[in-house]
Order: C-alpha cells, then sequence, then structure tokens
C-alpha cells in the first residue's frame, strides 16, 4: 500500500533536480545526465554485468559478441 502512495504522489510530475549548493559549498563540476548515465553503461559492459548489444559501423555486432 505504501508503494501505491508513493506512485500516486509522483505521478505525472516531472522530477527536477538542483546540484548549486552542492556545486558551490564544494566548487567542483559536475557530469551532465547524459554523460553520467553513459559513463554508467560503460562501466557495467566493461565489467561484464551487461552484455555488449552495441553496433560497429556498418550495423555488425562487436567481434566480442559474435
Amino acid at each position: 500500500m505504501e508503494d501505491a502512495k508513493f506512485a500516486k504522489s509522483v505521478w505525472g510530475k516531472e522530477p527536477t533536480f538542483d546540484n548549486s549548493k552542492t556545486k558551490e559549498l564544494l566548487q567542483i563540476p559536475f557530469r551532465d545526465m547524459r554523460g553520467s548515465i553513459q559513463a554508467m553503461a560503460d562501466t557495467l559492459i566493461e565489467t561484464g554485468y551487461i552484455k555488449d548489444q552495441r553496433k560497429k559501423k556498418g550495423g555488425e555486432k562487436k567481434e566480442e559478441e559474435k
């Protein structure tokens, strides 16, 4: 029931994230969301948690997947 209440509370809302206070306090740059997700996916592939399903140019699968 708790899951349903939570789902109802966030349904249709656009998530937003604000790291301005963290950037100001720590004085460090952050990656953008796309870069973070790409780095995570690359790491999951490199460590073997997921298979590399990307295709090489020309539509062929990468050599490891043949």
